[in-house]
């Protein structure tokens, strides 16, 4: 599988994380996990061309950031919180081609179902064209069955009709608390990543402690998280950043 062609940049954690790093360091720094990125994994030539310059305090200081790793018989370094975010962004990739693979299917099935049917009768068709313009002098055919251009008027003013056959509008469904057995699906999490929610795992959690501590109830609870991502972007704004330090 190709590797993504970007990673998410927490600037915050990143200036906590290089707080007491020289301008020198600071590109040595990103320079070394870009070449993560790009290569897995690190070896000490990347270390001695990237903090070319710089003195052996400072190239401590950065290598500090790295811990040492045995991977496919490869000896190297690492920086551990960026090799979780590369997990993280293929997950949400993965997720994103199954969406984008079921919206296929759906939208392919949608339209099969809307091909033309039969083409109706000449004779039918005639019948159609008398009753919507019955003033028109349009030669149909002389044989049109009465009976049936009656009933499809006494229909069209509700004469006749059977009540019992319409159809009723569905009840709404009761309000309940959280229920049980409600959990994050593969297509609830691809539609939050669509609306911009970072983490969606973690924002389900926060969802149900909501509702839990509040006690909601609602009617349609997948649909009250489709709202809640909808409105993500609106609200984080408002959110206290983490202080985490997700490349320190």
């Amino acid at each position: 599988m190709a590797k993504p062609p970007f990673f998410p940049f927490y600037y915050q954690d990143f200036l906590t994380g290089t707080r007491f790093f020289s301008n020198a360091q600071v590109g040595a720094y990103i320079r070394l996990l870009l070449d993560q990125w790009d290569l897995g994994i690190l070896k000490q030539k990347h270390f001695c061309v990237r903090m070319n310059g710089i003195s052996e305090e400072e190239c401590n200081e950065i290598i500090s950031k790295f811990e040492p790793v045995f991977i496919k018989n490869v000896e190297g370094f690492q920086n551990k919180r960026l090799e979780q975010t590369r997990k993280y962004v293929s997950k949400i990739n993965k997720i994103r081609r199954e969406s984008g693979r079921l919206g296929g299917l759906a939208k392919a099935k949608q339209t099969h179902s809307k091909l033309p049917s039969k083409p109706p009768s000449k004779k039918l068709a005639n019948q159609g064209i008398q009753i919507l313009n019955p003033n028109s002098n349009i030669n149909t055919n002389s044989n049109i069955n009465t009976s049936f251009l009656e009933k499809i008027k006494k229909e069209a003013q509700g004469v006749g009709v059977d009540k019992s056959s319409v159809e009723k509008k569905p009840k709404q469904k009761p309000l309940t608390l959280w229920p049980e057995g409600f959990e994050l699906t593969e297509a609830m999490q691809a539609y939050a990543i669509k609306k911009g929610v970072h983490d969606p795992v973690d924002e389900f959690e926060a969802f149900k402690n909501w509702a839990d501590q509040k006690q909601e109830m609602r009617r349609d609870w997948p649909a009250t998280w489709r709202t809640r991502c909808d409105n993500y972007r609106q609200f984080s704004s408002n959110r206290k950043p983490s202080t985490e330090d997700y490349f320190g």
